[in-house]
């Protein structure tokens, strides 16, 4: 008892803006880590279950699942699934997921009207008390995430208030500054200004590539900050300095040179698709760049076998998924380049290799997940696919 008397008499003692401070700071990180509808932690229940937290959300959804047909009705003319069919999964917690609920679904369909300008609030997701966990049809915790969205919690608003008591008692007072107080706190506006024009300049450079580049092009942004400011916000749209463009998708002609070391001066790029004429030189660019996924689809390419003898100029650690339609690709190509890459999905389009070779290089490489996506004829391994790999073989030279 007398420990607990000596804490709570410290308490006491706090000074009045350490405990404005931790209010503040509590809030804060209460805003970050408890509310749901950050949209890139909704469950899919499409994607196969990898992990043991995949299994607890799929479980929470089929305890929900209200009716096991989707229904469909006319609404004003137009044809529309009933949207309550399925239940609404909403995950909890930063920087792990401590908590999955389902909240109650309603029973009939109800038109959804244009959302105003003035009910645009209402997308952030704490002002939402549907993203609070107030209520659940069905739920699941994680025991060990909990303590560590709990551990982040008390230590962050813990740890900004003990730096502030020790602050002012070691000033003897509020307004007592000194010469390295002002050199800390202009460090940290200069830190957050130099990270705010980064992000500028680099959209105003992602406007200049655009103006650049050929209308072949695609390109997609994303969000790139951290994700607790994401949750801060409530809504990462509200952020537009923080998204840039990861994606750029090349639809058809010719691609040159030019063009590709121009795309690829995008900073935050990390998927490329290139279609169409794809020459062989691209390859020399794209091993610059650490791209984490990269589409390939040139049947009708000139070099395309040639690309496919040369695909081991990929090989770099952040490549994860490669898709790849070439004319003559053959499984030494193949297991070329699973030997030299780390990759984790590799999907082929109409490749030259048996379905025996297949299997083969899946139990070779188990940590791969290799698709592929053949003709009718190959699926089999007709007389007419067997025909078509022994000319691609004989044309690159194998027996």
């Amino acid at each position: 008892m007398s420990r607990i008397r000596s804490a709570l008499a410290r308490l006491r003692r706090l000074h009045p803006l350490s405990w404005i401070v931790v209010v503040l700071t509590g809030v804060v990180m209460t805003l970050i880590i408890v509310p749901a509808g950050y949209q890139r932690e909704y469950f899919d229940y499409t994607e196969p279950s990898r992990t043991w937290w995949d299994e607890q959300c799929r479980a929470v959804y089929e305890e929900s699942q209200p009716t096991p047909i989707r229904k469909a009705r006319v609404i004003n003319g137009v044809y529309q699934w009933d949207p309550w069919s399925n239940p609404t999964i909403k995950q909890h917690g930063w920087p792990r997921p401590f908590l999955v609920r389902s909240i109650p679904t309603k029973p009939e369909l109800e038109p959804y009207p244009p959302i105003p300008r003035e009910e645009q609030l209402s997308r952030v997701s704490w002002t939402r008390a549907s993203n609070w966990p107030l209520q659940a049809t069905a739920w699941r915790i994680h025991p060990g995430n909990l303590l560590l969205c709990i551990g982040v919690w008390v230590g962050v608003v813990c740890g900004a208030g003990a730096v502030t008591e020790w602050w002012v008692r070691r000033r003897g007072g509020l307004w007592r500054f000194r010469l390295i107080d002002l050199l800390a706190l202009a460090t940290v506006v200069a830190l957050v200004v130099g990270w705010w024009s980064h992000h500028k300049h680099v959209k105003q450079l992602e406007n200049n590539i655009i103006e650049q580049a050929d209308r072949s092009f695609d390109f997609y942004p994303d969000y790139v900050a951290p994700v607790w400011l994401a949750r801060l916000a409530g809504d990462e749209s509200s952020l537009p300095h923080f998204w840039h463009i990861t994606n750029a998708l090349h639809r058809e002609g010719a691609l040159g040179n030019e063009e590709l070391e121009l795309i690829l001066g995008l900073p935050y790029v990390k998927e490329l698709k290139l279609y169409d004429q794809v020459p062989m030189e691209a390859l020399d660019h794209l091993a610059t760049r650490e791209l984490e996924e990269l589409s390939i689809s040139a049947p009708s390419s000139i070099d395309a076998p040639l690309i496919a003898e040369r695909l081991h100029k990929l090989a770099h650690p952040n490549l994860r998924r490669l898709d790849l339609e070439l004319t003559d690709l053959i499984v030494e190509d193949v297991e070329g380049l699973l030997n030299a890459t780390d990759l984790e999905e590799l999907h082929l389009q109409n490749p030259m290799v048996r379905v025996a070779e297949v299997d083969q290089l899946r139990e070779q490489h188990p940590n791969v997940k290799i698709e592929v996506f053949w003709n009718l004829q190959f699926k089999h391994d007709s007389e007419q696919a067997e025909e078509a790999i022994v000319e691609a073989r004989l044309r690159r030279g194998f027996d």
